[in-house]
């Protein structure tokens, strides 16, 4: 009887070593499965070209590695930079130095405009195309007088007409930066045309930029004024340090948030232009 107890024993002891054997080479087929898949994987990373942004995007976020820098933003203040160095340096010029400034600004508005909606637009941009042709720029100064014209002349009859034909015509400098052959009449009467529905949308952004410049001049004037309570502060501070605290504002709040609205707004008109006109045709 101690025999046959002894045989079941040793029995059960192979069967369950057998069973422990298959597991642990199943468990080896597991890990050298993963094995080949971690080695797949890192061959196919090495492979992939880690400077491209949208990849680098995509791997970042899955790995809980993505930090969010927002260059476009950053880049539209550098042209702004631009823009208002341009202007400023223009003002030394002797004989013209009253009128070239004013020149420049317009000079520069539709290649500012025209950056912005390329940034916007998720378009690969340049900041050589800030500086536009000497063909368009005519027609940029052109359309200005005429926009100037009008805004003035409405205005004149009263204010309301006047904003209005400001407003309709904020499309302007960017289509004279994306298309050349229109002509002045064609620019206006298409700017007329998409800012149908638009000209609230741009009119409380430039409001908001507005109300941001006068924040800030007021907050830096009631700063210099706390400071005169306790020291002296000479005269032209006030004039230095105001005036700087409105050029910053523009240049980093206030024309970005501008050109930032009148871009989107254009590029929400043609989106839903091109969609009605792929309707009629459907």
């Amino acid at each position: 009887m101690a025999e046959k107890v002894e045989k079941r024993k040793n029995v059960k002891n192979d069967e369950k070593l057998s069973k422990n054997t298959q597991k642990t080479r199943k468990n080896a087929k597991k890990i050298e499965k993963n094995q080949e898949k971690t080695n797949f994987e890192s061959q196919n990373y090495e492979k992939l070209d880690f400077e491209n942004d949208k990849f680098f995007e995509v791997f970042a976020k899955q790995n809980g590695l993505f930090t969010e820098v927002n260059r476009p933003l950053n880049d539209i203040m550098y042209a702004n930079i631009i823009m208002i160095f341009a202007v400023f340096v223009s003002a030394f010029i002797p004989v013209v130095s009253l009128a070239l400034p004013f020149l420049v600004f317009i000079y520069f508005e539709a290649g500012i405009y025209g950056f912005v909606y390329k940034v916007e637009s998720d378009k690969p941009y340049k900041f050589e195309e800030i500086f536009v042709s000497l063909k368009k720029a005519i027609k940029i100064f052109c359309v200005f007088v005429i926009r100037m014209f009008l805004t003035i002349f409405f205005a004149c009859l009263f204010l309301v007409p006047g904003v209005i034909v400001m407003l309709q015509y904020s499309f302007c400098p960017i289509i004279l930066f994306e298309s050349e052959k229109l002509d002045v009449r064609g620019v206006l009467a298409l700017s007329k045309e998409m800012t149908q529905g638009y000209k609230w949308q741009i009119f409380l952004n430039k409001m908001i930029a507005l109300a941001t410049v006068c924040v800030a001049v007021t907050m830096m004037f009631l700063l210099i004024l706390l400071f005169d309570v306790f020291l002296f502060v000479p005269p032209y501070f006030y004039i230095i340090f105001v005036t700087l605290a409105g050029v910053l504002d523009v240049i980093l709040v206030a024309l970005p948030l501008v050109e930032i609205a009148v871009a989107d707004c254009y590029i929400s008109s043609k989106n839903s232009k091109v969609a009605n006109a792929l309707q009629k045709t459907t």
